[in-house]
Formats: structure tokens, sequence, C-alpha cells
């Protein structure tokens, strides 16, 4: 009893280091890669790994020379550690960016699409500007028209009145003339007393 609950806590703590000190790593781009039971090739081959494969990475052997991975088919192996690196592969790097392009063409697409209602936008409004002006000229050519009209009924009364004043003048010029001729034919010459 003892021995197997020994075994249970042993296994229960390497889950828990396995788990714990796990990090991503990828398989080289170019090459195949057997993974082997133990670290070394003196060691059975239980599959291989496809290069550019994400793996994650739990421990390297006491020499360096290989490295204990877990690999995307959740198989658990070692691997020749020149062969594993923690750098993106070109697989991942190139879905990564074809996500990224996909993106980047979206906006565009939606940008040449805001541009082109935008170029609209900018007819319209050129149109209407063209409008407003030629609507503007033709009130400032009222405006002069009008104000040429108003200069000439101003000369007009002016000369009215002119021409009014002076009649008045000469009127009256004629009527004091005539009235003091019609009272001095009237005075009688002599004396009253």
């Amino acid at each position: 009893m003892f021995k197997a609950s020994t075994i249970l806590i042993f296994l229960f703590c390497n889950i828990i280091a396995f788990t714990a000190t796990a990090e991503t790593g990828y398989i080289s781009d170019k090459v195949y890669v057997y993974l082997h039971t133990g670290p070394g090739v003196k060691f059975r081959i239980i599959g291989s790994v496809v290069a550019g494969s994400r793996i994650e990475i739990v421990e390297k052997s006491a020499d360096g020379k290989y490295t204990k991975i877990v690999d995307d088919k959740n198989r658990t192996g070692w691997i020749q550690s020149e062969f594993s690196s923690n750098s993106l592969s070109l697989r991942e790097q190139f879905s990564t960016l074809s996500k990224e392009l996909e993106s980047v063409t979206t906006q565009q697409q939606q940008t040449y699409a805001s541009g082109t209602e935008y170029k609209k936008d900018i007819v319209q409004l050129k149109q209407t500007i063209t409008a407003l002006e030629t609507e503007l000229a033709t009130a400032k050519a009222a405006e002069k028209t009008a104000l040429d009209q108003l200069i000439g009924e101003d000369q007009d009364i002016k000369i009215k009145w002119l021409l009014n004043g002076g009649m008045l003048v000469i009127f009256s010029l004629l009527f004091g003339v005539f009235l003091t001729k019609i009272l001095s034919k009237k005075k009688p010459s002599g004396n009253w007393a």
C-alpha cells in the first residue's frame, strides 16, 4: 500500500512539474524529425513530427543534445535539440501572415469603398458649390441692377425737386413783381390828412 501511494505521489508530482515547466517551441522547418522514447537515437522510435509543428518543450537532457517534447498529436517523446526552436516556424509565420494579409485586404477594401463614397460626396459638394456660386453671381447682378435703378431714380427726384424749386422761385418773383405793380397803381396821390 505504501509503495502504491508513493508511486501515485511521484506520478502526481511529475504531472504537476510537467505542466508547470512546459514551454512552447517549434520543430525546425527543414527536417522531418523522429520521436524517440528516450534521449538518444538508440531508443525506440514512436513516431515522427512534421517540420514546423508546434510542440511543448518539457525538459532537456543533461548533455543538452536531446529535448523531451509533447507534439501536436499529444505524444510525449525525445528529439534532437538542434531540431527544436523557440521561434515561430515558417508554417506558423505563414498562417499568422495569411490572417494579417486577409485583415489588411479587408481594411483596404473598406477604405477603397469609403474613398469611393467620399469621392461621390466631393463631386456632389462641388456641384452644390457651383450652384451656390451661380446663385450668388445672379444675386450680385440683381443687386447692381437695383442699385443702378435707385441711383437713377434718386437723380430723377433731385432734378424734379430742382425744377419744382426753380419754378416756385420764378413764380414767387413774378407774383412779387405783379403785386408791387398792382399795389403801386392803387395808391392815391395826395395827402390825406
